[in-house]
């Protein structure tokens, strides 16, 4: 299994080895066969599924309360405070002020589609009703993908396909492989209970450069893997509709 995942997000204590724990459970889910090599089934006839989590950061109120701080123990200590230990705190900072949905302002549209909302509510039922391993909580949910949304997956490695290796430049390679997955019917389901968090940290001036050298060259590439494909998996890449289905409308 790979957790395709950015140097500045830390998953929460116990995310890990809950996924240790259940390497075989979720190899099951996402394939339908076992990590024994030699069990698995030909690629066509696997499940096509993979686990996503929902990412949080701090807000500018959560983050206030490090300015100023020059001694290295005192602001360890602030940011020890600040990262939640569980679901729970997440939904308290969150009240409180002091986390939101990572890129809320800047790009929601690329989270969104893990539902938020519906990540809380699992939550609630847990403490309601709670089942004999909290950490499961209800199980994963499965939601609707719909494009730029680029969450953090997990998945089997024998399982998903590569990333298209155009996508030299900064932007839209994580984006374009998950509209790959979407386009071969692979299924997103979000694990509860579990989360990451955004560590804040200041822009790269080559980050800027990047986007401003190659950002016609990015859109471009991108709208040529939309169409090729949507027109590989028989899908109208621009209304998101089968081939088949627009065949017997007309």
């Amino acid at each position: 299994m790979v957790f395709m995942l950015d140097i500045d997000l830390i998953p929460n204590k116990g995310m890990y080895q809950y996924l240790k724990e259940r390497r075989q459970s979720h190899l099951v889910a996402l394939t339908g066969t076992s990590f024994n090599s030699s069990s698995l089934l030909p690629r066509s006839e696997r499940k096509k599924s993979v686990f996503t989590t929902v990412a949080w950061e701090h807000t500018r109120k959560a983050l206030d309360r490090l300015s100023g701080l020059n001694d290295a123990s005192a602001t360890t200590k602030v940011w020890e405070e600040l990262f939640p230990q569980n679901a729970t705190s997440v939904k308290n900072m969150k009240k409180e002020g002091l986390l939101r949905p990572i890129l809320f302002e800047e790009f929601f549209e690329g989270f969104s589609c893990v539902d938020f909302d519906r990540w809380e509510r699992t939550i609630e039922d847990e403490v309601a009703s709670p089942s004999e391993d909290s950490s499961i909580s209800s199980g994963p949910y499965e939601i609707k993908y719909q494009w730029p949304c680029e969450p953090y997956v997990i998945a089997a490695t024998e399982d998903v396909p590569d990333f298209d290796e155009r996508f030299l430049y900064y932007g839209n390679d994580k984006a374009q492989f998950l509209l790959g997955l979407h386009y071969e019917g692979y299924s997103f389901r979000v694990i509860p209970a579990h989360f990451l968090v955004h560590v804040p940290h200041r822009e790269g001036e080559w980050k800027q450069q990047e986007r401003g050298e190659n950002s016609l060259k990015i859109a471009v590439l991108t709208e040529r893997f939309k169409f090729e494909s949507g027109t590989k998996s028989g899908v109208n890449w621009r209304v998101r509709i089968p081939f088949f289905v627009l065949r017997n409308e007309q």
